[in-house]
């Protein structure tokens, strides 16, 4: 039976904590605007500017979170890619030990075969 494993609030806090980690490394170079700590002060930062300048704004953060998508697929199939080469080594080694134990165990069965023999007790 497998063991549960039930997410504590800690463990979600910190899922979440990477999450932000890993958006604002990728959006730090598309939009700084958008990070996470950031976004709090839009308003603040851009209170007195222009329909005009808002607007592209808009069009910016738009085409950032494009770029953004993009980018964290790249990502997401790179980590799976080596994961997934983990997985493979990790399956590798586990059938090479089974086979060494697997062999191991058929030399012993032999050597007591080989013992219990009438050519070995007649010796």
């Amino acid at each position: 039976m497998k063991p549960k494993h039930k997410k504590t609030a800690k463990a979600e806090k910190e899922t979440a904590l990477s999450g932000d980690v890993l958006y604002n490394a990728i959006m730090m170079k598309l939009e700084p605007d958008l990070l996470t700590f950031n976004l709090p002060y839009l308003d603040e930062k851009y209170h007195d500017e222009s329909e005009e300048d808002r607007a592209a704004r808009k069009e910016r953060y738009a085409a950032a979170f494009t770029l953004f998508d993009l980018q964290l697929q790249n990502v997401t199939d790179a980590l799976g890619t080596l994961a997934h080469e983990s997985a493979q080594k990790s399956r590798e080694e586990l059938r090479k030990k089974e086979h060494a134990e697997h062999t191991k165990e058929m030399d012993r069965i032999a050597e007591i075969l080989e013992d219990d023999s009438p050519s070995s007790r007649a010796a």
